[in-house]
């Protein structure tokens, strides 16, 4: 069939092709959109649909289903309505702090500046912690939660040493220090990379160092 010299068939189905081919790129779009790209200092857990992964116990496999699924380094699928995700930055977080005033066992207050590099744990028992302790926040609160949580294991370890102990060996304190904190931050997902103490000061006046003193000196008069 022929309209004005056309063949209307050989136009039926050149339009028919360009709308297939439309709609064929609608639909890799959509799937497209779909698909998360995540880059290897991030972690994306997605949840909603769950797996099943099948546990070596006694010589035989023991089904258990996850509820979650953990990307990092890759990329994956997350279909709209069945499943959600959030993302957890595994960045390498520096936490400096000055004038921590803690108390010493005898009672004298004294500041310290510490540093400290944290970040969450890229294990995949640690990134489902740290879901559930910080899923939905932001890494300024992870850091706020962080610097809090270290803060209190200084004061731990302070109330339980002498002015003189603390100075005399600063690095078995901060071992003890890190060591504490180490077991706390696992409960988050997290964990210390490093720690130390830049400086450690006495705004009141309780203790004096010098060349001449004796280290952790306390002021009686």
């Amino acid at each position: 069939m022929t309209l004005f010299g056309f063949d209307l068939t050989a136009i039926a189905l050149i339009v028919a092709a360009v709308i297939a081919g439309l709609i064929i790129l609608s639909i890799f779009g959509r799937v497209l959109r779909l698909y998360r790209r995540v880059p290897p200092n991030k972690a994306l857990v997605i949840f909603g649909r769950g797996r099943t992964i099948f546990e070596k116990k006694e010589e035989r496999s023991v089904p258990r289903k996850l509820g979650v699924r953990i990307v990092t380094g890759g990329g994956t699928f997350v279909i709209p309505v069945l499943e959600e995700s959030l993302e957890l930055d595994l960045n390498v977080m520096t936490i400096s702090i000055e004038n921590d005033e803690v108390y010493t066992i005898d009672g004298v207050p004294i500041n310290l500046d510490w540093v400290s590099q944290v970040q969450v744990d890229s294990t995949q028992e640690a990134l489902l912690t740290a879901a559930r302790a910080f899923g939905g926040t932001n890494q300024e609160h992870i850091k706020e939660v962080i610097t809090q949580t270290l803060s209190t294991n200084f004061r731990a370890i302070v109330g339980q040493l002498t002015v003189e102990e603390v100075h005399r060996d600063r690095d078995t304190f901060v071992q003890k220090v890190q060591k504490l904190a180490s077991e706390e931050m696992a409960a988050l997902g997290t964990r210390v990379i490093s720690m130390g103490v830049k400086q450690i000061t006495d705004k009141k006046g309780y203790f004096v160092v010098g060349h001449d003193l004796r280290l952790g000196q306390v002021i009686t008069n």
